[in-house]
């Protein structure tokens, strides 16, 4: 096993920008605009390339995911390498050069690699309210890895704009094309100055259908047949918010949340998919996501500040990845290699921002964004004796001292 601390990650940043500056201070803390850009401007008035998707408008894509449905968007191409992964390009990166965010916080990092990723995915579909996509660099404002730009997928506010006690709502999707479907449910409601939210999901897909000539290109004991091999994948998820906005000065939030993939498979590593039986195999039997997030606003009463918001954070990202090929095929030296990664990485942070005002046309946005991810590795590798592709007679490797 491998521990590993990285290197914590200080960011400083200021904006300005012009506003017709409202000395009054705010109407009222239920409304409060809030964009990737840190900016409280409305959208059309935001010096950046930028654009926002509403829950209703990915509800009426009516897209099996919630990446599915950024899919072609404006400067946005979502690369998968299986059915529960998806990784976004913007601009033509990815990966960790191009940056995630939920609800304001970084979702990038340090298991993120150069190319094409699976976390996007992760990302608890029922629980997003809108997602602003930023194109063009946004590191100077969030940070490293937004070379291209950034997503922020942001949670729906607690209550979701209920007035009352409670009340609940459910959605279910079945499609015949992946033999499977989804269930969400969740209840919201307000008393007083509180508002609550929980959801929760269950997803779960069959192999997919394809066309009427899939079968030409699967091979084994799947060629002919429209059922594409190794395509399923089960998910489920639980997400809770809590918010207090009964203060005139003070604005509280709260957002936690667990998301669990199980049955990941890469489908093009697999013989009845590509023909190829040297091919490495990749399968994901758990991916995990657990978030908190703590958030508070202040609203002084006095001075040229005009709001204070600062936030606390911890990620988990767990994963649990097996990997198997054939080394040496077709030869009489050929044998069976099986891998497996038990990784997890652990983040915690804080971000604290302000914004003050300097005369009637403008003001002046500033922060400290600080972070640390901590990672965990076991790693263990089985061979089978050579000239044998039998997995059964596979056996674990010990490695050296000078190997390690």
């Amino acid at each position: 096993m491998r521990r590993l601390a990285l290197v914590p990650t200080l960011c400083l940043c200021t904006q300005m920008m012009a506003v017709e500056v409202d000395e009054s201070a705010v109407d009222t803390i239920n409304t409060i605009d809030i964009s990737a850009t840190r900016l409280s401007l409305s959208l059309d008035e935001q010096p950046y390339a930028m654009y926002r998707l509403t829950a209703d408008e990915l509800a009426f894509r009516n897209s099996r995911t919630l990446t599915d449905g950024l899919h072609n968007t404006p400067g946005v191409a979502m690369q998968r390498t299986a059915h529960n992964q998806a990784s976004p390009f913007i601009r033509g990166l990815t990966g960790e050069q191009t940056l995630m965010l939920i609800d304001g916080v970084r979702f990038n990092h340090a298991m993120m690699r150069p190319g094409p990723n699976q976390y996007a995915a992760l990302i608890p579909k029922e629980s997003v309210g809108s997602v602003d996509i930023i194109l063009g660099s946004a590191s100077t404002v969030l940070g490293s890895d937004g070379l291209t730009g950034a997503i922020d997928f942001r949670l729906a506010e607690a209550g979701r704009g209920t007035d009352k006690p409670i009340g609940g709502y459910a959605d279910v999707r079945y499609g015949t094309a992946d033999n499977g479907g989804s269930l969400a449910a969740g209840i919201d409601g307000r008393s007083g100055g509180w508002a609550y939210t929980a959801e929760f999901s269950l997803e779960s897909y069959g192999n997919l259908e394809g066309g009427k000539d899939a079968g030409d290109n699967l091979f084994g004991s799947a060629a002919g047949d429209t059922e594409i091999p190794h395509t399923e994948y089960d998910q489920h998820a639980f997400n809770a918010r809590v918010r207090y906005d009964g203060s005139e000065q003070h604005l509280f939030e709260a957002a936690l949340g667990t998301i669990q993939q199980t049955d990941g498979l890469r489908p093009d590593g697999y013989f009845e998919n590509s023909g190829k039986s040297s091919r490495i195999s990749r399968y994901f039997p758990d991916q995990d996501f657990t978030y908190l997030h703590l958030r508070h606003y202040w609203f002084p009463e006095a001075g040229s500040v005009q709001e204070v918001k600062t936030t606390l954070w911890n990620h988990l990202n767990e994963e649990f990845q097996i990997r198997e090929q054939v080394q040496d095929n077709g030869t009489i030296t050929e044998r069976y290699r099986r891998r497996e990664y038990d990784n997890s990485i652990s983040t915690i942070g804080f971000d604290v921002q302000a914004q003050q005002a300097l005369n009637q046309q403008h003001a002046l946005t500033y922060g400290l964004t600080y972070f640390s991810d901590r990672s965990d590795t076991d790693y263990k590798e089985f061979r089978s004796p050579a000239g044998d592709t039998n997995p059964d007679n596979a056996t674990r490797r010990v490695y050296t001292a000078d190997e390690e």
